[in-house]
C-alpha cells in the first residue's frame, strides 16, 4: 500500500472521528437547562428535597437572570470547542482527498 494512500486513510478517519466529537459537544450544548437553585412541584429525589422553592416575594427574578447567564456562558463554551472540532474535521476530510487524488496521479 502506498504512504499516500494509507494518509488518505488516516486523514478520513480521523476527520470521521473528530466530527464525531464535535456532534457530542454539540448535542451536549442543547442538553443544558436552566437551573435557578430551587425545585419545582413535588420533590423527585431526597437532594431534591433539600432544594428551596422559588421565593415568592419577586426575588426569583434575579435567580432565573444568573441561571441564565450561566447557562448560556456553558453552552457556548461546548459550542465552541464544537465548532473547533468541526474545523479540524473538515481540515482532516480536505487532506484526505488530496492525499487520495494524489495517490492515484502517481
Amino acid at each position: 500500500m502506498k504512504p499516500l494512500n494509507i494518509a488518505s486513510i488516516a486523514s478520513a478517519t480521523a476527520g470521521f472521528v473528530v466530527g464525531l466529537l464535535a456532534a457530542y459537544y454539540w448535542w451536549k450544548a442543547s442538553m443544558i437547562e436552566i437551573d435557578p437553585g430551587w425545585r419545582t412541584g413535588v420533590p423527585q429525589s431526597t437532594a431534591s428535597a433539600l432544594r428551596p422553592i422559588e421565593p415568592a416575594d419577586g426575588s426569583s427574578e434575579a435567580f432565573w437572570v444568573t441561571a441564565t447567564m450561566k447557562t448560556v456562558a456553558e453552552s457556548a463554551y461546548l459550542n465552541k470547542r464544537a465548532a473547533l472540532l468541526t474545523a479540524m474535521a473538515v481540515v482532516c476530510g480536505a487532506l484526505s482527498g488530496v492525499f487520495g487524488a494524489l495517490a492515484g496521479s502517481f
